[in-house]
């Protein structure tokens, strides 16, 4: 659970994400959101035995892949606010299909 001071910080970090991209209305938004979606398949089919085994999925190599890839096509300025608005989807998108919950691994 976040704090007060960690929910103003991820608050700050999520709107300047979102006025930084529609300031030139997010033309890539289409790509970019496919970029994740497959990225997030992937990661699905490679977790899907700790899934099984333990009710987790280890995070971070989606969040890796997907902050690499961002990078290397908008550099690290444009890949921030990508990251921050794609990665909130995709955690809220696993959770809502049962792919992910918050938490320890189980074994």
């Amino acid at each position: 659970m976040l704090n007060d001071k960690e929910w103003k910080l991820f608050d700050r970090m999520l709107r300047n994400a979102v006025v930084y991209l529609m300031t030139d209305g997010w033309p890539s938004k289409n790509i970019d959101e496919r970029i994740a979606d497959q990225l997030y398949s992937m990661w699905l089919k490679e977790t899907h035995y700790e899934w099984e085994s333990s009710g987790y999925r280890d995070r971070d190599p989606m969040w890796n892949a997907l902050g690499t890839t961002l990078t290397q096509r908008y550099g690290a300025k444009g890949a921030k606010a990508r990251m921050i608005v794609l990665s909130l989807r995709l955690e809220c998108r696993s959770r809502r299909e049962g792919q992910a919950r918050s938490g320890k691994p189980n074994a």
